[in-house]
């Protein structure tokens, strides 16, 4: 072979070992990934939803909301570690984001939020934990608005600057707009995980196709 092929066969070589190590996947990564396991199917035996709690969410934020900005709600995402519910989305032209509610002082896996980002398709997933307050309720939208600024309309810009609380303002004026943290006060915790930031969730969905494959393998 000549040293010119051994180069380039060489070369062709590495980038197929980078490709299987890399932890800046891309799209199509992702998607071959979570096709490698499967979804399980919707089952009719579902867990009740968190409630009401959502509905106000909902309530109030449609209005402050740019028109072209569609909201639903109460979906359920099938992924290998069964059904796994999403209590928003908002979904502006081709993207989605995920809003998630965890009761106040629940845990709730990180490797069941990386799942249900990529199966569901979502570009971003904000795990809400929270008491069921309107301070909550307005601080949260607060922090989704600075998040993203660009989806909700100028009253809605207006409307949620001036319901929200000092604590909360202080908060997302200090913490850097790519931190996972957006909120940690008292009476509500908001954390987000985004797609194009690796670090945020390759680990955990990793650790969770492992854990749903090996269970499923006994």
């Amino acid at each position: 072979m000549s040293p010119l092929l051994s180069y380039v066969s060489f070369n062709n070589e590495m980038e197929n070992i980078m490709i299987s190590v890399t932890a800046y996947p891309t799209i199509e990564w992702i998607r071959n990934r979570a096709c490698d396991r499967g979804a399980v199917l919707r089952s009719h035996a579902r867990l009740p939803l968190t409630g009401s709690f959502s509905d106000r969410i909902v309530s109030q934020l449609r209005p402050l909301l740019q028109e072209t900005v569609a909201v639903d709600h109460n979906i359920w995402v099938a992924t290998p570690d069964g059904e796994i519910e999403v209590n928003l989305v908002l979904q502006k032209g081709q993207r989605k984001i995920a809003i998630c509610l965890s009761a106040r002082y629940r845990a709730e896996s990180k490797h069941a939020d990386a799942l249900t980002m990529v199966y569901g398709g979502y570009d971003a997933l904000y795990r809400v934990n929270s008491d069921r307050s309107d301070r909550a309720l307005n601080d949260l939208i607060y922090s989704l608005m600075c998040d993203k600024p660009s989806w909700f309309s100028n009253y809605g810009r207006l409307v949620t600057g001036r319901k929200a609380s000092e604590e909360s303002i202080l908060t997302s004026s200090i913490r850097a707009s790519e931190a996972p943290i957006m909120l940690d006060l008292d009476h509500v915790y908001m954390e987000r995980m985004k797609l194009c930031k690796a670090n945020d969730w390759v680990i955990d969905f990793e650790k969770a196709l492992n854990t749903t494959s090996g269970t499923q393998a006994a």
